[in-house]
């Protein structure tokens, strides 16, 4: 069955659905590459359409879809993501991200690459062949040509047109004529043997294919150079290239070894993964890692060249003089990474179990030189290698994950007993090579000097690493300081910071923290974690709490423990945010790989609503620890809260690719589904949280403003009640009070009066928390209750003098409310200007109420125009509103502002608007009955 007629002109300037062709970008004989613009979504789209000229049959276009289907499982940083597939107007096409850049066979017509840009491109050129691997993906058709470049140097495989998904030999498979192989089975002179030979591919014919492109890069030229046809076969049967030195001597012999392994004949002698690669290529482009050529197996050349008996000598001592400049060095740089494995506790006491790893950890982190893998970090790769996220890092699993992550080194640590005393030893090990950096032993007299002799040997460590004398003097607060004199305090704070850090399950880590401050008081960093637990629990008055005992004991602790204990008290305690973000600028300056810093101040931007500034942190947060799934949903968040829709959900898949799925990731894809009215979606992400402790409420209580959205507001409450008891279970009384409190003020904007004075009552009856008091009196100054709200009012300012949010958004609402419902609509207006800086911003339980509430206030003094701006600027940041009721309401604000001016019909279409969302809301909501009667009014 034909799908286009032959002779088809080119496609530019069609449209196939909403995509409008611009320029065709590539062609091939598996299709043709046009840039289009996806008129839905405002962006430019790559199409890949099936040739013209040629009548396509059934089968033809089954492959084409499947090499859709192929790209639709792979969701990698490095493979062109598919974003659609259909016919329109007799075209087959699929659509996939547009990369603007050149193909990598363009960037080589200038000749060799440097080793550098070579490694780099490499790495993720096998980083992206793992991820298609993990899918059981073949390539077969690896050449420059299929791989895209980005200006900034990022790489995509592209033109999966000819993969397959792998299966077993069939005869027919065996006996395929050569010349359909040629056809349909890759590119000469990339080919592995076996694609010539028509025989099974696997992963590991893509790394042929891979070294190919490798050591076109390294020399500027393809691999056997310019042979004919049939010459060029036979030369891949029968032969490897020549060694890539002979054509580029600037090639080390660590990259010339890789590339050989890559084009060895038999697929047994080459990587066996494309992981395997991409560790190799790593370590090279790492600037600390020990690089070295491996011996070849015996009996084996990776070149079939002849090298002289002399040379040979001369090599050997070259090889032997590199190894012993090798092993002299034990510094490491300020670029390098450590990982800590578990001690080898041959005590046979417990006590000394998940304890002093966290002791040296937090030694070792004072330092600004150096710098340790994250425990989250430690958790993804031991789940890529099939172990359990909590497995104990033995010293050869901790030698693994520093290989995996490219890091440079491990520190191993040991006790043993001798008599009364014990023996602290620590190692540090290059984990590329295996070579000894250092070590440090000490004996201490007694339990209670274990971890001083554990501070005294990181003292020394640190130094012989490569910290200079004058850092190590000013960043070396004592050992009992820096965490405590009780190693039992110790391992209950070790125990709280893998539930709080690795499993995110802070209800989990508060009875850890809790312990742990009952054994030691003045166990500072014990009562900050135990602060920023409550805090992530939505638990603002026990956070205050803590953070404030932690900040009364900061001159026991680190430098960095200060920063960490000042930023929390600025942030959570005083609320003064301006002060909090001095002080997370000055320790990203002083510690510039530590990623809290940015993390923290994509909080703080959010709040002032300076989402640029949020993302710009969010991504530095990312660069500084990729592995971090708390990073993953920091970015998507608030590539979310810029309107950047596809990459949150690009993000967060990206994320769940690598098992690092997390609840923030899980609440964000929850808001992208609902801006795209994906109901189905909506429901998935929700479900993915219930019955996830801490989570579950978090979720419900969203769910619940997603129902008041739509107008269905006794499904609210219920949804409510649920969100409600759920926390008070887990003994989150302020988390329940604020749901109530918000649900009041949905109550009070929709007319329901005594309805949101219950609910605001009953949420100070469980706490006095500053959300609750806050929502509470906007909810009982709109529902007329304005003596009340006052005395709130007056509590809050003076509980909360610094705080940024109370003194300029929740104090200016709480007055507007109060003066709206008195009808003095100037006094509204006023009381609201001190939000107008910070009115865009993401506060507490909702996003631009200040913005609403001056909409209303416009109104009540008719002032129509006005009031439209205040309306319109709500719809006008709808992913940062998200499910909030005012993003409905604003519909009907906008309706009569537009009335109150006389414009009829953009009173009406705005009315249609609200009253379209709301066709489904409880029928008895008084401002739905009043929306109504206004736009019949219209008619």
């Amino acid at each position: 069955m034909a799908s286009r007629a032959s002779g088809q002109a080119s496609l530019v300037g069609i449209e196939l659905g909403h995509y409008r062709i611009v320029e065709k970008i590539g062609a091939g004989g598996m299709g043709e590459v046009y840039r289009a613009r996806d008129e839905h979504l405002d962006r430019d789209v790559a199409i890949k359409v099936l040739p013209p000229g040629t009548l396509i049959d059934e089968s033809a276009r089954k492959h084409f879809h499947k090499e859709a289907l192929i790209l639709s499982q792979l969701n990698h940083p490095n493979v062109a993501t598919i974003h659609d597939f259909d016919t329109q107007q007799g075209v087959d096409f699929l659509v996939m991200e547009y990369i603007p850049g050149i193909t990598l066979n363009v960037k080589l017509a200038g000749g060799p690459l440097p080793e550098k840009e070579v490694l780099h491109l490499g790495v993720q050129l096998a980083e992206g062949l793992a991820a298609a691997q993990e899918h059981g993906i073949v390539h077969r058709d690896l050449k420059p040509g299929n791989l895209q470049v980005a200006s900034d140097g990022r790489l995509k495989i592209m033109d999966f047109g000819l993969a397959k998904l792998r299966r077993p030999v069939t005869a027919s498979a065996a006996t395929e004529s050569f010349s359909e192989t040629q056809a349909m089975a890759g590119t000469l002179p990339y080919m592995a043997p076996e694609q010539l030979l028509g025989g099974e591919v696997d992963a590991r014919t893509d790394i042929h294919d891979a070294g190919a492109v490798l050591y076109e890069m390294a020399t500027g030229q393809r691999p056997f150079g310019k042979l004919e046809h049939a010459q060029l076969i036979s030369a891949i049967l029968q032969q490897a290239p020549s060694p890539p030195g002979q054509l580029n001597p600037q090639v080390s012999s660590e990259l010339e070894w890789i590339i050989g392994k890559c084009l060895e004949k038999e697929p047994e002698n080459r990587y066996q993964s494309a992981k395997e690669l991409a560790i190799d290529l790593r370590r090279l482009l790492t600037p600390s890692a020990v690089r070295s050529v491996e011996a070849p197996v015996a009996g084996r050349k990776l070149w079939k060249v002849l090298v002289p008996a002399a040379l040979l000598l001369v090599a050997a001592i070259a090889g032997t003089l590199y190894f012993r400049s090798r092993q002299a060095t034990t510094h490491l740089t300020d670029k390098d990474i450590i990982v800590l494995s578990d001690f080898g506790n041959k005590t046979g006491e417990p006590v000394f179990d998940d304890t002093l790893r966290q002791g040296l950890s937090a030694q070792l982190e004072q330092s600004p030189f150096l710098s340790l893998l994250s425990d989250e970090r430690i958790a993804q790769t031991l789940a890529l290698m099939a172990q359990p996220k909590d497995a104990r890092l033995t010293r050869e699993l901790a030698h693994e994950v520093c290989q995996r992550t490219a890091s440079a080194a491990t520190i191993e640590g040991s006790i043993s007993s001798l008599g009364s005393q014990y023996v602290v030893g620590l190692k540090a090990v290059n984990c590329r090579s295996g070579d000894v950096l250092t070590n440090e032993q000490t004996t201490a007299t007694g339990k209670e000097q274990v971890l001083k002799a554990l501070g005294e040997a990181a003292t020394k460590m640190r130094e012989k690493l490569g910290e200079s004398l004058a850092s190590v003097q000013k960043y070396d607060a004592p050992a009992d300081n820096v965490t405590t004199p009780s190693l039992e305090a110790l391992q209950a704070y070790s125990l709280g910071y893998q539930a709080m850090e690795e499993r995110q399950d802070y209800a989990a880590a508060v009875p850890l923290f809790q312990r742990a401050t009952s054994l030691d008081p003045n166990f500072a960093m014990a009562y900050a974690r135990l602060g920023a637990t409550y805090g992530n629990l939505g638990e603002s008055t026990r956070s205050a709490e803590n953070t404030r005992k932690a900040y009364e004991l900061r001159e026991r602790v680190s430098e960095r423990e200060k920063f960490y204990i000042a930023s929390h008290y600025e942030h959570w305690v005083t609320g003064n945010l301006e002060a909090a973000r001095k002080t997370y600028e000055l320790w990203a300056q002083t510690y510039p790989r530590d990623d809290i810093p940015p993390g923290n101040l994509r909080s703080i931007y959010g709040v002032l609503g300076d989402y640029d500034k949020a993302l710009a942190r969010a991504q530095e947060a990312m660069k500084l620890d990729p592995g971090s799934g708390i990073n993953y949903g920091l970015l998507v968040w608030a590539y979310l809260q810029v309107n950047r829709l596809d990459e949150a959900r690009a993000t967060a898949q990206e994320a769940q690719a690598h098992n690092l799925d997390n609840p923030q990731i899980h609440f964000s894809l929850y808001g992208i589904d609902f801006l795209q009215h994906d109901a189905a979606g909506m429901e998935r992400e929700a479900a993915g949280l219930m019955g996830k402790r801490g989570w579950e409420e978090d979720m419900l209580a969203i769910e619940s403003d997603a129902a008041a959205y739509g107008g269905q507001f006794a499904k609210a409450r219920e949804l409510t009640r649920r969100a409600s008891d759920s926390a008070q279970r887990a003994d989150e009384k302020e988390t329940a009070a604020s749901y109530e409190a918000e649900a009041a003020v949905r109550g009070a904007l929709v007319g329901n009066m005594s309805q949101a004075k219950q609910q605001a009552q009953a949420a100070l009856a469980l706490s006095t928390g500053v959300n609750v008091e806050a929502w509470s009196a906007i909810a009982l100054g709109l529902a007329g209750y304005a003596p009340q709200s006052t005395r709130l009012a007056a509590d809050l300012a003076k509980r909360f003098p610094e705080d940024t949010i109370v003194q300029f958004e929740y104090l200016p609402m709480i007055h507007a409310a109060a003066a709206l419902q008195s009808g003095s609509a100037n006094k509204a207006i006023e009381a609201l200007a001190p939000a107008a800086p910070y009115e865009l911003g993401s506060i507490g339980v909702g996003s631009l109420y200040p913005v609403y509430l001056r909409g209303d206030a416009y109104l009540a003094a008719h002032q129509g125009s006005a009031a439209a701006a205040e309306f319109q600027k709500i719809l006008d940041h709808a992913w940062v509103v998200l499910n909030e009721p005012i993003g409905a309401l604003a519909h009907l604000g906008l309706a009569r502002a537009y009335a109150m001016q006389g414009d009829t019909a953009k009173g009406k279409s705005a009315y249609q608007d609200f009253l379209t969302l709301w066709k489904d809301a409880d029928p008895n909501i008084p401002i739905l009955k009043q929306a109504k009667a206004e736009y019949a009014k219209l008619q």
